[in-house]
């Protein structure tokens, strides 16, 4: 049986045809799975920043953030370790603010960024309730710029000395 160049060439190609189809399959199959553990990474995720939010609140609840009225030592201390039990240290900025004459209370700038909104609300309520009682004199809430489902927040925090 002979064949002929034209026939050849058709083989050729069918089979180039073939072999890329095939691959094309196997590479959407692996980007398919791919976006799909991606998804189920990003929910873990957000599972494990909610319970560990879960955990700060539970632990003011019981009353581990100290007692009395007056802050026992620096109000910057006190918010990281706020931060840290709400899993939000790595991204937090605080700065003393100078009050001028009236020593009474102690202020601090608090500053975070790209803050999922039960991340938020679970460090404001960590703030609100912590003993010595803080104060949120000042608040300002906007979308973050590098992430837009995300919040910014900055606030102002007081406490008696």
């Amino acid at each position: 049986m002979i064949i002929s160049r034209r026939e050849k060439l058709l083989i050729l190609l069918l089979a180039v045809l073939i072999v890329l189809s095939g691959l094309y399959f196997l590479v959407s199959g692996i980007l398919s799975y791919q976006s799909g553990l991606s998804k189920q990474i990003l929910s873990s995720q957000t599972l494990l920043t909610r319970a560990k939010v879960l955990v700060a609140s539970a632990s003011l609840l019981r009353g581990r953030s100290g007692a009395g009225t007056k802050l026992k030592g620096s109000l910057i201390g006190h918010i990281e370790r706020l931060a840290a039990s709400t899993a939000l240290k790595d991204r937090i900025q605080l700065n003393r603010v100078p009050l001028g004459k009236a020593k009474r209370h102690e202020a601090i700038d608090i500053k975070l960024d790209k803050l999922a909104l039960d991340e938020m609300a679970g460090f404001m309520y960590a703030i609100e309730n912590s003993r010595p009682k803080l104060i949120v004199d000042q608040m300002e809430i906007s979308p973050s710029i590098r992430a837009r489902n995300l919040l910014r927040l900055s606030a102002r925090v007081l406490a008696q000395k």
